[in-house]
């Protein structure tokens, strides 16, 4: 597009400055054929050209001119929502206008301009990105790897540099990170447009586009990289033994937080505390990036406080709702907001990432719409699904749904789900002269026996209705959105108290770490030695290349949690960036 226009805007900086700092060793020039979105200058006295990383190689080249202008999750550049802390100053890269150390280089998108000006006189340089995406990005250059000192660009049209005299041809880098992911108020798209403007009136400009890396959830069979727990001092001590043993067998660190943390001491929900995921805009760039739930616990600064730091970035999305996040009881929902309400599938049929899921409830309870369409806008692992967990408690899809490797690309996976009618087939099935009064749940039911379980018909009632309303369709939509066949179920023995708690420490809320699987301790029926509830679970897993191990997470049971709401793992993404995965737009 060529226009003329009256008047110089006052120079800013001088191509003499931009010159000495136009090289970046991050990225080669190699000379490739190019098609024809090459643009054909208008007047060859004044060209510009911008371009990006479109091949998502982590090298600017040639081959970078195809396909500049259409930013999407399949194609075009991609910016980094530069979320980490390089250099541990407790608050992430893009809270700042500066570039936070040499390892904050490899967190930018760089793009490349190139300009012509044969004909004497100065020439100016003016960016501009459209709003909402100007407020979330920022623009340095130009940039070299070893310099850090460098200044933003104005993104407002404003001029930004002036060339002082004519050149036969200049290349230089600028570098952009993002300050958000995509979410309701922004689609994730930037649109760059660069302006040479002569001071004769002659203008040429360029356009190109990116999009922010999304965040990606990982799932239960991701590979395992670190468990947290929180110490509850002579409270969970048994808990902590046994994952000692546990983890670093599973080739996992185990991260303490120790009760001496600055943090309430009752605080110990870590799965409810934050959700670790993680984004990647070029091949050797991947950073895991938490987001912490909006509870107002005094747990929910660890993610900030402890994780923050180099290649672990920190977000937040949404508000703190008190009905909603108190996790008080007031009302009938206050734990909804907690992160044991957001989980994701294993990869499945459209979804090669998983499909995340949360829970609601029949009285328009909802994990926080804010979250929720921010998960969505992502366009990878949504839209959400959303799983009723009306009768629940804790309104927290952990409870109903969990994911176990199976060793068959054919069928990766299966779902464990919580089954009334077989936790009262295994009583009914004991209700014996020699059996009736062996007790369970000793614990937390001092007078249960197998008899005085099975005589509360009332209760069986209720359950049995959970059943039918609730457990049924949650099997039925397991299978049609999540694609799971009917033999790829594992009904778990459950049972509830009336008020939606599970009366047995439910053992679908479990952790896999690769082929190990901690579950809580039933405290079944002990017949001939054997805990009737764990014998049962071990079979209906045999077939399963997995190792089953029951811990005592007893003071998370009473207090209506298990082993999963006790701890949170983060993962490891798939091997291969994730853009190879999805098919073209």
């Amino acid at each position: 597009m060529v226009t003329h226009q009256a008047g110089r805007l006052p120079a800013l900086r001088t191509w003499t400055a931009l010159a000495a700092l136009a090289a970046a060793p991050a990225f080669s020039q190699v000379s490739q054929p190019v098609d024809s979105e090459v643009p054909s200058a208008p007047d060859p006295a004044l060209e510009v050209t911008l371009f990006g990383d479109t091949d998502r190689d982590g090298s600017l080249t040639e081959a970078d001119l195809r396909g500049r202008h259409r930013a999407s999750l399949t194609h075009g550049a991609l910016v980094l929502n530069n979320c980490d802390s390089d250099q541990d100053t407790g608050d992430p890269d893009h809270a700042d206008d500066r570039i936070n150390g040499p390892a904050d280089f490899r967190d930018l998108s760089y793009l490349e301009l190139r300009a012509v000006s044969t004909q004497p006189g100065a020439v100016s340089i003016a960016f501009e990105v459209p709003e909402p995406a100007r407020a979330q990005v920022r623009l340095f250059g130009p940039v070299a790897e070893e310099k850090t000192d460098v200044q933003t660009v104005p993104l407002d049209g404003s001029e930004a540099y002036s060339l002082d005299g004519p050149v036969s041809r200049g290349a230089f880098r600028f570098g952009m990170e993002a300050k958000s992911f995509a979410d309701a108020d922004w689609n994730g798209v930037v649109e760059v447009k660069v302006t040479l403007r002569h001071e004769d009136g002659l203008e040429v400009t360029d356009t190109v586009a990116l999009r922010v890396a999304p965040w990606i959830m990982l799932s239960s069979l991701d590979g395992p990289q670190t468990l947290y727990v929180r110490e509850f001092a002579e409270r969970n001590d048994e808990l902590i033994s046994q994952l000692k043993t546990i983890v670093p067998a599973a080739n996992t660190e185990l991260h303490i937080v120790p009760a001496s943390a600055p943090y309430d001491a009752w605080n110990i929900w870590l799965q409810d505390t934050m959700e670790i995921g993680y984004t990647q805009h070029r091949p050797d760039v991947r950073m895991s990036v938490v987001l912490p739930s909006n509870r107002n616990k005094s747990l929910d600064r660890f993610p900030r406080e402890q994780l923050l730091g180099p290649d672990f970035g920190w977000f937040s999305k949404g508000t703190y709702r008190p009905q909603y996040g108190a996790g008080d009881g007031e009302g009938d929902a206050s734990w909804i907001d907690w992160y044991g309400n957001l989980e994701a599938t294993p990869p499945i049929p459209g979804y090669p990432f998983g499909r995340v899921y949360y829970g609601v409830a029949d009285n328009g309870a909802s994990l926080n719409p804010e979250v929720v369409a921010m998960i969505d806008a992502q366009a990878i692992q949504g839209p959400a699904l959303p799983i009723d967990v009306t009768f629940l408690l804790i309104k927290h899809v952990d409870e109903l749904i969990s994911f176990l490797p199976t060793g068959d690309p054919e069928r990766p996976f299966v779902a464990m789900v919580p089954n009334v009618r077989e936790m009262l087939k295994i009583m009914r099935r004991l209700d014996t002269d020699a059996d009736k009064d062996a007790p369970l749940l000793s614990t937390y039911k001092e007078e249960m026996t197998v008899a005085s379980f099975l005589a509360d018909e009332e209760l069986i009632a209720y359950n049995e209705d959970v059943q039918a309303k609730y457990l049924d369709p949650l099997v039925e939509k397991i299978q049609s959105e999540f694609g799971v066949a009917p033999r790829d179920i594992v009904r778990v023995p459950a049972f509830y108290e009336k008020d939606g708690r599970s009366m047995v420490p439910n053992m679908v809320n479990s952790v896999i770490l690769g082929d190990m699987v901690i579950v809580p301790a039933p405290e079944g029926p002990v017949v001939d030695g054997r805990d009737v509830l764990e014998a049962d679970l071990r079979a209906r897993l045999k077939d399963l290349p997995v190792k089953v191990f029951f811990v005592n997470d007893e003071q998370y049971h009473k207090w209506c949690g298990n082993v999963h709401c006790a701890t949170n793992v983060r993962r490891h993404a798939a091997a291969d960036e994730w853009w190879t995965a999805l098919t073209e737009e």
